[in-house]
């Protein structure tokens, strides 16, 4: 742990373990066997930044692409690299059940659209790891997580900030009352969207999307809340604004705040907004001191800062940054290879749900509401 005053002294040394992402090491010949075979459902911009990261993993390859785009699917498998790809339709997706070289399917499409193809993914006998927000309802979520364990094979909701350092050593913090009792959380996500609103404008549309910034981007904010508390909360209330007459946002939110009530009196504040500069941090008030994530969920850059109250100082924690994308696909294919649950699971996600549909019910009735 570092002092704030001696921190560009250090940072000459620590710069390389700060900034280089961790990829995971090449598999050995006798561990290639456990290597998971992946499908990657949708070809958008994120799914160009998850595929180079999975392909660079330890246990985790891509080997399929399903998309709309043929012409696209076929330049990707160049472009990447990908040996052997094989590329699927969403038409001709459920003849994955005949390849079995694929285990899995990733799901990167909009959120309205993940739980139709966990079902076709399960129908086809593969595994199943979406990106969040799970689903687009509790109901979808309970759907999924029904034909999971009717197919008998596991799901997953990438949840990257989980598999990677910092936010374990906040759990950690927490858990064990390093700093004291933990009574105050204030987490907030969001950014300037403008006209990125996705292909056809999907996160605009209340069906494809599911939600507007707080299912998009305050699903983060949620997260860290509830893993920070280590319980789920009782109570929530919420306000949401959209700009009158923004054709961006009729169907969905502009901005959400919310507050969400803990079952020891912990309470939680936190928010996810389009419409302002980057934020993506949460801080922990606890009585010996508070503890914060800044940038708290970006792949590769994230810090640790402890407010100390005595000594009155600031310290930032030094650790290692890895690559999230590599450490939550390797997580899921170790899950699957060695038959266990998955720390994201479904039930898991589906809590987030609760609570995302227990925000919008507050925003919309203008008063707190039971969970």
């Amino acid at each position: 742990m570092i002092k704030r005053r001696d921190f560009m002294k250090a940072a000459a040394l620590s710069t390389g373990a700060l900034s280089l992402p961790w990829f995971g090491t090449k598999a050995s010949a006798s561990e290639e066997k456990r290597i998971t075979n992946y499908a990657v459902i949708g070809l958008g911009f994120f799914s160009s930044y998850v595929i180079p990261r999975v392909q660079k993993s330890k246990y985790s390859r891509i080997k399929a692409l399903v998309s709309s785009d043929k012409e696209k699917a076929q330049d990707w498998c160049k472009k990447y690299g990908l040996k052997n790809c094989q590329i699927y339709s969403y038409d001709t997706m459920h003849e994955l059940a005949e390849n079995s070289d694929i285990d899995a399917v990733y799901i990167a499409t909009p959120v309205g659209t993940h739980a139709a193809f966990a079902l076709k993914a399960f129908e086809s006998g593969k595994h199943v790891l979406t990106e969040k927000t799970m689903a687009a309802s509790v109901l979808e979520g309970e759907t999924m997580i029904k034909a999971s364990k009717a197919a008998g094979k596991k799901l997953m909701v990438a949840y990257r900030a989980r598999y990677e350092p910092f936010n374990k050593k906040a759990i950690e913090f927490s858990r064990q009352h390093t700093y004291g009792k933990v009574n105050a959380i204030a987490a907030h996500k969001g950014f300037f969207i403008g006209n990125r609103l996705g292909k056809n404008n999907w996160r605009s549309s209340q069906k494809l999307s599911g939600g507007g910034a707080l299912t998009d981007i305050g699903i983060y904010s949620i997260q860290a809340c509830r893993y920070i508390a280590g319980a789920e909360p009782i109570e929530a209330f919420a306000f949401s604004y959209s700009t009158p007459d923004d054709p961006r946002f009729t169907d969905v939110e502009e901005n959400f705040s919310f507050m969400l009530k803990f079952p020891d009196g912990l309470l939680a504040t936190g928010s996810a907004s389009w419409n302002y500069a980057l934020q993506n941090y949460y801080k922990v008030g606890a009585t010996k001191a508070s503890f914060e994530l800044n940038p708290a969920t970006s792949n590769g850059t994230l810090r640790m800062f402890i407010n100390k109250m005595k000594p009155r100082e600031i310290i930032e924690k030094m650790l290692r940054n890895t690559d999230q994308i590599a450490a939550e696909f390797d997580h899921f294919s170790q899950c699957i290879t060695e038959d266990k649950e998955p720390l994201t699971n479904g039930e898991e996600a589906l809590k987030d749900l609760k609570v995302i549909e227990a925000l919008y019910r507050s925003a919309q009735l203008n008063q707190p509401v039971r969970l």
